[in-house]
């Protein structure tokens, strides 16, 4: 009998210590309903709503980004390159950004912009299916 109480406590003990570490593991995941793959983020990048991101693992991401909820960084397919992004990058909410992408320093993806094509320095991109694209501080259409 006392033998039998021991092997339950064995395994209990087993149990819980794997349910720990799941736990550990997916509580990103089911609490933020998220998946980040980043495996050294800057201190300085912020992630203030981070409700769906997905975020494909080795993506670059610069120093002092915002990036917002909803924002999925990926790729179309496996062989593609990965998503480069500068430095004081803000990504508003719902943006797509797929494949090898290069998003210039100081440029800004609108909320719901979908991005296939680089986007360059200081320029604020949005309207997913006709992005118009304009420099900041300047009213000309590239």
């Amino acid at each position: 009998m006392n033998r039998d109480k021991s092997i339950i406590v064995n395994i209990l003990y087993v149990v819980m210590q794997v349910g720990v570490c799941l736990w550990k593991w997916f509580n990103w995941r089911l609490i933020f309903m998220c998946d980040v793959d980043l495996r050294d983020p800057p201190r300085s990048t912020r992630f203030p709503h981070p409700i769906g991101l997905v975020i494909r693992g080795g993506t670059k991401i610069g120093e002092n980004c915002r990036i917002q909820q909803n924002v999925t960084i990926g790729v179309k397919r496996d062989t593609d390159p990965l998503a480069v992004i500068g430095n004081n990058v803000f990504i508003g909410a719902g943006a797509i950004i797929l494949g090898g992408i290069i998003i210039g320093d100081n440029a800004t993806i609108a909320a719901g912009a979908v991005v296939l094509e680089d986007v360059p320095p200081n320029v604020t991109y949005f309207e997913p299916i006709h992005p118009e694209i304009r420099r900041k501080n300047d009213s000309e259409i590239l």
